[in-house]
């Protein structure tokens, strides 16, 4: 019987495929494993979107502040109100009422009388004694103290004396009611133009409460437009940022797979569009995977 041999064939990857298809795949696997290769926004201090600027911040916690504010006591509307009140509960009839804001006119009479009408009658009712008294005298010298004569001369003093202090009397009244009559014009016409005051002034309060809320919401939208300016600023450097990374890594994506495709033979055309990380990896190794089987195989 004959002997059968048996053979075996060793076939071998010649060094001028192998050696650079190893070295294309070491690139890529490094490549993948490389700091370049990760998604934006995953390192610290990245982020894919940029917080509010810290004026934005305090702009908003103004406008907190001022909701917990009572607005109408901050911006005067409470005083302007109480004026206005005042304004509406003032009754000019009451100006000429015995009883009411402008007194008595015996009380306006009064301080005239006082100081006119009582030194004038003082002074007549001196001079009456004086008179009297001269009489007396001359009657005890010609020894006719007490006569009907004496009697009659002392009673026309009196009777003089008492026509002159009514004549006065009666002027000093009528004076004294012109002039109290003039002061309550007067004071009634202040009193009316104080109370029209009141308005003008709540008017004026509330006009003022109305420029400091005004002034109050320029400055803190200028303080919020200011932040929005500074956030856009940094928005563009993140995303100037972002951009260039994900450059890096695509264009360091699409030479990997030039350089394998180099190998293979089969030229590699970059897509336009780019991708996820984790869409390159998962792509790349199967490519990766492909090439191995075909330069292997």
């Amino acid at each position: 019987m004959a002997q059968q041999s048996t053979s075996s064939t060793t076939s071998t990857i010649p060094d001028y495929i192998s050696k650079p298809t190893k070295g294309a795949l070491g690139d890529i696997d490094s490549f993948l494993k490389s700091d370049a290769n990760y998604v934006y926004g995953s390192k610290p201090g990245e982020s894919l979107v940029t917080p509010l600027d810290q004026n934005q911040l305090e702009s908003i916690g103004n406008v907190e502040w001022l909701a917990d504010q009572d607005l109408a006591e901050l911006y005067g509307i409470n005083k302007a109100n109480g004026l206005i009140d005042q304004f509406a509960s003032f009754d000019p009839g009451q100006l000429t009422d015995e009883t009411g804001y402008l007194g008595s006119i015996q009380g306006d009479m009064d301080p005239y009388l006082e100081q006119v009408l009582g030194p004038q009658i003082r002074k007549m009712q001196e001079q009456a004694q004086i008179g009297r008294r001269d009489l007396a005298d001359g009657a005890t010298m010609n020894g006719s103290f007490g006569d009907s004569r004496h009697g009659v001369l002392e009673g026309d003093i009196y009777s003089e004396t008492q026509k002159n202090i009514g004549d006065t009397t009666g002027q000093a009244y009528s004076q004294a009611y012109r002039d109290a009559m003039e002061r309550r014009a007067s004071d009634r016409a202040a009193m009316v133009g104080q109370n029209a005051n009141k308005m003008t002034a709540a008017s004026g309060v509330a006009g003022l409460g109305k420029q400091y809320q005004d002034q109050w919401n320029a400055v803190n939208d200028a303080l919020f437009n200011s932040g929005e300016v500074r956030r856009d600023a940094a928005e563009e450097k993140r995303l100037a940022q972002e951009n260039y990374q994900t450059q890096v890594k695509d264009k360091r994506y699409n030479d990997a797979l030039r350089l394998l495709g180099a190998v293979r033979g089969a030229p590699y055309q970059a897509s336009s569009k780019t991708k996820s990380s984790q869409e390159s990896d998962d792509g790349l190794w199967s490519v990766i995977g492909a090439g191995l089987g075909a330069v292997l195989a």
